[in-house]
């Protein structure tokens, strides 16, 4: 059992190590196709241009500039992207539990079991999705390395398969969803950050549909070491409130509330170009209502709460 901790412990730790890694990018006449590595998030997205403007480079530096200059363009769309991705690690959860159900049970600590915490979060193994808004890649003034994007747009999402604790379910789902996302890979600081206001519609009658707001944003500063709230630090935040027509109304409530909050310690090494910080992330999911009828809602109660836990190493 000890073995088994610690090698979920490393998976913990590597599972950002990787992240958001651009593996090949081609540019065609009016488009463009990229694929992306991460072990939560891997895709494979076509980028079609609907004018003859390339995609705008914009100055990282102002935080609130980039969120200024997107959503001025709200109502503006010029990219249609087409997009296939996979989520590894969580696809390894199912595995783990479908294939290897002894150490899938034996990465548990009194209630709580640490591979569920890990892709507690994710509750699809792959999605197909169509993008419409604007893009924008990041260009600094004093030429500085960087890399990363930033959009704004309409998504609509589809998939055949849902995962309730690591267990895969049938359920043909649309989601249907308006964000702003933005990923930025600096020298000596990493930004990411998402708002998301959307709905899922679920077509096995065994889960609910629902309406979400989220919240993301995660930032590195590897020679900042002072305490704030702001730098070196990661917030999630989302809310799923299950929605049905009744007669000639409709009813609300809460299902899923999740919570999760981190902080990032960087440590200065001898090499000056070598960059590292040490992240641990704790939350929780409450689910003051289950989020199932049926057969999957058997053997669950009001007010449950799922433990999340997520150390990590940043480079």
């Amino acid at each position: 059992m000890k073995i088994n901790i610690i090698l979920i412990i490393l998976l913990l730790s590597f599972s950002n190590l990787v992240s958001g890694t651009v593996l090949f990018n081609k540019k065609f006449n009016h488009s463009e196709l990229e694929m992306e590595l991460g072990l939560y998030y891997l895709p494979l997205g076509y980028i079609i241009y609907l004018s003859d403007e390339e995609i705008p480079r914009v100055d990282p530096d102002s935080e609130k500039g980039v969120y200024t200059y997107l959503l001025r363009r709200f109502f503006q769309p010029r990219y249609l992207v087409v997009e296939v991705s996979t989520y590894p690690l969580p696809v390894t959860g199912w595995a783990l539990q479908r294939f290897a159900p002894a150490f899938y049970n034996r990465a548990r600590i009194k209630d709580i079991n640490l591979i569920e915490s890990l892709t507690a979060v994710f509750y699809e193994p792959w999605a197909a999705a169509l993008f419409l808004g604007n893009l924008a890649k990041f260009k600094p003034k004093h030429g500085r390395n960087t890399a990363g994007k930033a959009y704004i747009g309409l998504l609509v999402c589809y998939g055949n398969y849902y995962l309730k604790a690591n267990q895969a379910v049938a359920d043909h789902w649309l989601e249907i969803e308006y964000k702003l996302k933005g990923e930025l890979e600096q020298e000596i600081k990493t930004l990411a950050w998402s708002f998301r206001l959307g709905t899922r519609i679920h077509f096995n009658k065994n889960i609910k549909d629902t309406l979400y707001l989220s919240f993301f944003r995660d930032r590195t500063d590897f020679n900042d070491k002072r305490f704030s709230l702001i730098r070196n630090t990661y917030y999630e935040l989302r809310w799923d409130t299950a929605f049905k027509k009744k007669k000639h109304k409709t009813a609300f409530h809460l299902i899923r509330q999740t919570v999760i909050i981190g902080k990032k310690f960087p440590v200065e090494l001898k090499k000056r170009d070598k960059k590292i910080a040490f992240a641990i992330s704790t939350g929780i999911v409450w689910e003051p209502y289950p989020a199932y009828l049926g057969s999957l809602a058997r053997g669950l109660t009001r007010h449950d709460i799922t433990f999340i836990f997520q150390p990590k190493v940043e480079f």
